[in-house]
């Protein structure tokens, strides 16, 4: 839970704005879970669960409270010794008040992230260049391919034209046949126009 949110709930809001500022706070939340491989708020909740007596809205003031800092000398301390760039990363998206609190472009670009960003971009050059020697290998399939319509086309006209050409010649030499013969298997001038 944002500290934004627990600030609403103590005070009784009775309408809450979300952000994506919040977002910004539960990434980092997990974030730092997986770093630490530990629930980063559950003693902090606990302690103050058995200091006043099982009251909720303790932790929620806590949590609240801007001046207290989530991550203590000990937390930070740890995150250093694991990487300071993420111990910066952290720090900037665990601001309690939401107005310091880092953004997610600028988490992005924060230099965390630096290796990864060049790598992305290394792929995603070698991803434009494989995606261009594929665009212009299917345009030259498909310039093949066309080709190869042509080349059918202009044997399937040829065959065409030359069975058209039997059809006229034997219509020049047995014209009146055609035209007379209605009896079947003999051809007259309205088959002759069904063949063509």
């Amino acid at each position: 839970m944002p500290p934004e949110l627990a600030l609403s709930i103590c005070c009784n809001d009775e309408e809450f704005t979300a952000s994506r500022l919040m977002d910004v706070w539960s990434v980092g939340m997990c974030f730092m879970q997986a770093v630490l491989l530990a629930p980063m708020l559950e003693p902090e909740y606990e302690k103050l669960r058995e200091q006043y007596l099982g009251a909720d809205d303790q932790f929620l003031k806590w949590l609240a409270d801007s001046l207290l800092p989530v991550l203590d000398a000990q937390t930070q301390a740890s995150l250093n010794d694991i990487d300071p760039q993420v111990c910066s990363l952290l720090e900037s998206m665990l601001v309690k008040d939401p107005e310091h609190r880092a953004c997610m472009a600028s988490c992005l670009t924060h230099p965390y992230f630096k290796a990864h960003r060049e790598a992305l971009l290394r792929e995603d050059n070698a991803f434009q260049m494989l995606k261009e020697i594929d665009e212009d290998s299917e345009e030259k399939a498909t310039l093949s391919q066309k080709s190869a319509r042509v080349t059918r086309s202009k044997s399937w006209a040829s065959n065409r034209l030359g069975s058209l050409s039997l059809i006229f010649k034997a219509k020049d030499t047995k014209l009146s046949n055609f035209a007379d013969a209605d009896s079947p298997g003999q051809l007259n001038s309205s088959s002759l126009c069904t063949v063509m």
